[in-house]
């Protein structure tokens, strides 16, 4: 059997961008951003924290690499996997993508992912869905470990065991060396509280972990890999501009490893379905489902940088705001 690889795709450039000082921010403090960039919310018409001029967040993201595209995945995770499982082909990704065909579109459609494609999304809502995605990513690789216990073949042991391995291998390195380039500190980090829509999505799956079936987890963790690449992918094909700060950070999405990874996670996913009875099936179905909605929420959520609804009762410096989500439906 292949060995992992140990260099994770990306982090290079993430440590040495941490040993180096840092730059000047054009006059614009990450602590101190600017308040002239519009609200594309819903019937909001007043201005929103965060960094406007495109060159100054071009100097925050520049030589970065994404922690949640899922780099880390070609090396150290795609060789461990042949090229197909075989076996019976159950159908089972096909039918759940039609099943959830509008809430994928309306992944497309979300703020968040428009205004990163016209490299117009504030650095401040940047900041915020990166410290809710270091934490989402340790409860993510808990339920990939767990999957891997329970796997009933050695490739799918391989595949889960690896890719939940490096999901925390990516979150540390965030603390590391991402957070710090982007001018965060560990306590400002630690300030931004754990949005409820994260920690419905983490325990979420880790409930599916605990207490469900092997391929009704697997269908849980399904699209966190394909979800998440169908919107990057649409997002690096609609860039406006020459100049998109994040053009680096939506680049990663064209790897060709990591679409790789993500077939062979709809295998698994495929020969779970094909190996379950009806009732089975009937509840991969409901958990695709039900993790592509917290997708779909986890983007719009970082967008109105989600906040408690009682926050304000307990922490007066919270940060963000609580606000409606909107239907996906």
């Amino acid at each position: 059997m292949p060995q992992a690889s140990n260099t994770l795709p990306g982090n290079g450039r993430i440590r040495d961008a941490a040993r180096r000082p840092r730059r000047d921010f054009g006059g614009v403090s990450p602590g101190r951003a600017r308040t002239d960039e519009p609200d594309r919310r819903a019937g909001s018409s007043g201005p929103v924290r965060g960094c406007t001029s495109r060159s100054d967040i071009a100097s925050l993201t520049q030589e970065l690499a994404p922690p949640r595209v899922w780099a880390w995945l070609s090396s150290a995770v795609v060789e461990w996997l042949p090229a197909s499982y075989g076996g019976a082909v159950s159908g089972f990704c096909e039918q759940a993508w039609e099943h959830t065909a509008r809430i994928q579109q309306a992944c497309l459609e979300l703020p968040f992912n428009v205004e990163l494609a016209e490299g117009a999304l504030s650095v401040e809502r940047f900041k915020f869905y990166m410290a809710q995605d270091s934490r989402y990513l340790v409860g993510f690789g808990r339920a990939l470990a767990v999957a891997a216990a329970r796997a009933p073949t050695p490739d799918e042991v391989a595949f889960f065991s690896g890719a939940g391995r490096d999901a925390v291998v990516v979150e540390r390195q965030l603390h590391e060396g991402y957070f710090e380039r982007f001018g965060l500190s560990t306590a400002e980090v630690d300030s931004i509280e754990t949005s409820p829509t994260c920690l419905g999505y983490t325990s979420y799956l880790l409930g599916c972990a605990q207490s469900a079936s092997y391929p009704e987890l697997v269908a849980a963790l399904l699209p966190c890999f394909w979800v998440y690449h169908y919107v990057g992918t649409d997002i690096l094909h609609r860039q406006t501009g020459e100049v998109n700060p994040y053009r680096e950070w939506i680049n990663t999405y064209a790897d060709d490893e990591f679409a790789a990874a993500v077939e062979r996670c709809k295998q698994a996913a495929d020969q779970a379905a094909a190996r379950a009875d009806e009732p089975t099936r009937a509840a991969m179905l409901r958990a695709f489902s039900t993790a592509s909605e917290y997708e779909w929420m986890f983007w719009d959520s970082a967008y109105r940088m989600e906040a408690w609804p009682t926050a304000h009762l307990r922490n007066p410096h919270a940060r963000g705001t609580a606000t409606r989500t909107h239907d996906p439906h």
